[in-house]
């Protein structure tokens, strides 16, 4: 995989966009607390650039010091670790609106890579900056909080699934889960969202096999609970699917605050 310092990447950086912050993001930390405009200006003018990233790349490896943090505006990114024999574990997935804050810097370094799983634009906030937005506007400091206590939830939810749940239906539980979290920032409707991740990823971020990932998708295909085809993904049944995968979203946290 190529980082995104890479020199061949030379070129394929776009600039901030004319001070803009993404919708995705704002949308995103809007479920913790109510941005106003000078939380908003703040946000973007502490990005630096926007970066169009190549799928499969690198933007932090494991034992980095990391100083720069990432929010993803499109695309599918991960939080992953690597064993020896080079099999992938996929820890976390980074859907648009998602941040990579830079923390791993208080422990020492970082104890997990995050890389890109299909090309993304993301923007690059450099961890000075971070901090002061966090020192200086109260609000969004909240919303970044609120941004890593449910990753860590989420984290424990799927902690849970590998310790309750079939392979069947943990993949019927990444589905209403992706679903859930793509439709918190628009870009998912109650039965359908483009999913463009391959099947390695998905076994990756499963923990199982591939032959054994394939046999687990035509299982809910052929139970009439989802049609995946052309990188969309449909559920034919919400209700029924959310009953078979055991999911509630609470975990996710979503639910926007009170006015």
């Amino acid at each position: 995989m190529i980082g995104i310092s890479d020199p061949r990447m030379a070129g394929r950086f776009m600039g901030a966009q004319d001070g803009a912050m993404p919708s995705v993001l704002l949308m995103r930390l809007e479920h913790a607390a109510a941005l106003g405009p000078c939380d908003r200006a703040a946000l973007a003018a502490a990005v630096s650039t926007f970066e169009r990233v190549p799928a499969r790349s690198v933007l932090v490896q494991e034992a980095d010091r990391p100083r720069t943090g990432y929010a993803i505006v499109e695309g599918f990114a991960c939080h992953y670790r690597q064993g020896r024999d080079g099999k992938r574990q996929i820890t976390a997935l980074l859907l648009p609106g998602d941040l990579y804050d830079p923390q791993a810097s208080i422990l020492g370094g970082a104890d997990y890579g995050v890389a890109t799983l299909t090309g993304c634009l993301v923007a690059a906030i450099g961890a000075p900056a971070l901090e002061r937005l966090k020192l200086e506007h109260p609000r969004i400091a909240r919303a970044l909080t609120w941004a890593l206590l449910t990753e860590a939830s989420t984290a424990r939810e799927w902690i849970v699934g590998l310790g309750t749940r079939p392979a069947g239906k943990r993949f019927a539980h990444l589905i209403c889960e992706l679903q859930a979290r793509l439709q918190a920032v628009g870009l998912a409707s109650e039965t359908r969202y483009r999913l463009p991740l391959t099947w390695e990823d998905l076994a990756d971020t499963l923990g199982i096999s591939l032959v054994h990932m394939n046999r687990v998708a035509q299982e809910l295909r052929d139970t009439g609970l989802i049609i995946f085809r052309d990188k969309i993904l449909t559920i034919e049944d919400p209700a029924r699917l959310r009953v078979f995968a055991d999911f509630n979203p609470a975990y996710l946290h979503l639910t926007p605050p009170a006015a």
